[in-house]
């Protein structure tokens, strides 16, 4: 607007009444959106009800099965053991098991099962020759999909990949313009953008150890104010937060009395 950039909130699909199949089915059918670090990857299936199985799993060109898990807003602690027991579960999968399993998925979304898993991967990567039945689910990998505003869930991954466990995350964001909704994912290495439409009240210190006339000087301009290698903190605040300051040892009451006419 006039030439200036306007930072826009953004949802997830439970702020809209979304369910987590829906962000699924998007992802399904567009897995080209995630080319990339994977290349590009082959539908096998889609979770079917009722069973202990994956939202949506995957072949590359090697073979590798990818395991995707989506969340569709704050994701449960147990969401990294989930995805690690379909990862024990299915990859145990012969090839045999796959075919079976992606010639049943095929029938149900398209009314045909006759082409082999073998074939129908081969075609997909548009191979020369059809890759060896030994190199099926040789290894696998683990993709959580979930709201970028989950951050909880985004270190618990890096935790485990830096354990070297095969797991990752991608998250994804919701914008709303001019009543369409568009959905964003990214790619690595991903931020952490606290959401503009999130008011949230943050306890801020006062930097009292280091200097005691810090928070006069805040409380003058009607700022904050953090110094030297913790300058990056204020990047954590957006416009109409609310701020709580933290004065070292010292009550707001004993503040309030001990300051008076300071103009608090």
């Amino acid at each position: 607007k006039e030439n200036e950039l306007e930072s826009i909130a953004f949802e997830d699909f439970g702020n809209i009444g979304k369910k987590e199949k829906d962000l699924e089915n998007i992802f399904a059918q567009n897995l080209e959106m995630i080319y990339g670090e994977y290349g590009v990857l082959f539908p096998v299936f889609q979770e079917r009800p009722g069973q202990e199985a994956p939202d949506l799993c995957a072949l590359d060109k090697e073979g590798n099965l990818i395991i995707f898990e989506f969340k569709r807003s704050e994701a449960p602690e147990s969401t990294t053991n989930q995805i690690m027991r379909y990862a024990e579960i299915y990859g145990q999968k012969s090839y045999d098991d796959l075919n079976s399993i992606y010639k049943k998925y095929i029938s149900k979304k398209n009314g045909q099962d006759n082409m082999e898993l073998v074939d129908a991967h081969r075609e997909a990567f548009a191979l020369k020759e059809p890759l060896k039945l030994e190199y099926f689910n040789h290894e696998q990998k683990m993709i959580i999909v979930g709201s970028s505003m989950d951050h909880k869930l985004a270190k618990t991954v890096d935790y485990w990949k830096s354990k070297g466990v095969s797991i990752d995350f991608i998250p994804y964001r919701l914008f709303e313009i001019q009543g369409e909704y568009y959905l964003e994912y990214f790619a690595k290495p991903y931020d952490y953008v606290l959401n503009v439409g999130n008011v949230r009240g943050i306890l801020f210190d006062t930097n009292l150890s280091y200097d005691t006339d810090a928070i006069w000087d805040m409380f003058k301009g009607n700022k904050i104010s953090a110094y030297d290698e913790r300058s990056r903190c204020v990047g954590y605040f957006n416009k109409n937060d609310y701020v709580f300051y933290y004065h070292k040892a010292v009550s707001y009451t004993h503040l309030r009395a001990h300051e008076t006419g300071r103009n608090l």
